[in-house]
This record gives structure tokens, sequence and C-alpha cells, in this order.
């Protein structure tokens, strides 16, 4: 999928993620808002994908971001969605800035949503954003 192309579509996407992680002032208050944000997003594919769909969306997803959002490397995908305890240890011990983790998340849900568009197109992206838009 071209990226350049789905430019427009991802700049509503992310101010649609934007506006559901709020904007939380300590890394471990941006952690959980994007824990439940993704988990939201895991139920919703889970219902038409299942759980091994599921998975393999956000394990692709994550992949993806870490490129851009280094600080991903310390989440991994299990069989119950996104395992972000490394993540909390992280930055329980080295600290970090809430907005870079809020960002890194953000980027994460960007990949989720470009990951479904490379399956479904619009088939199960657009259901997902009009939810995600509904719920904020």
């Amino acid at each position: 999928m071209n990226m350049k192309s789905q430019q427009p579509g991802l700049q509503h996407v992310r101010k649609v993620l934007q506006a559901n992680l709020s904007n939380p002032d300590t890394c471990l208050a941006a952690i959980d808002a994007a824990e439940s944000l993704i988990k939201h997003i895991w139920e919703f594919n889970s219902r038409l994908l299942g759980d091994g769909g599921a998975r393999a969306v956000l394990a692709r997803a994550v992949s993806l971001a870490v490129a851009d959002a280094p600080l991903l490397q310390k989440v991994t995908v299990n069989k119950k969605g996104l395992d972000s305890s490394q993540l909390r240890e992280h930055v329980e011990n080295a600290g970090c800035d809430a907005g870079e983790v809020l960002n890194s998340f953000i980027h994460l849900g960007e990949m989720i949503f470009f990951t479904l568009a490379d399956l479904t197109g619009d088939l199960m992206t657009a259901p997902l954003l009009q939810q995600l838009e509904r719920d904020k």
C-alpha cells in the first residue's frame, strides 16, 4: 500500500486517535490510556477476524511502528493483546517524556489502521474509525 495515497486518511485517523487518548500528563497515564484504546481496537478486530487475526494485525502493526517509535520495542503481543509491562518497567526506571509515549502509541494506532487497510480496505477500517469517533 502506498502510504502517500493514504495520507489524508491517516491524518484523520491520527486526529481520532489523539481525541481518544486525550492528553495524559505522565508516562504511566499515557500507557494506561493507550492500553485501553488498543484493547478496544483488539475487541473490535477479534469480533471480525478472531483472536488469531487480531493478534496478527497487532503484531504486524507493532513491527511497523517500531521503526519510527523505538519505545515500542518494549511492548509485545500475546494471546490477550498488547503487553506493555516491559515498557512500564522501563519508564519507571529510566523516566520518559509523556508526549513521546503518547506519540508512539498514536503511531501504533496508525499502523493498526494501515495494516487493516492493507488486508480489508475500508471493510474494517471505516467501521472501526466510526466506532472510535463515537467513543471519544
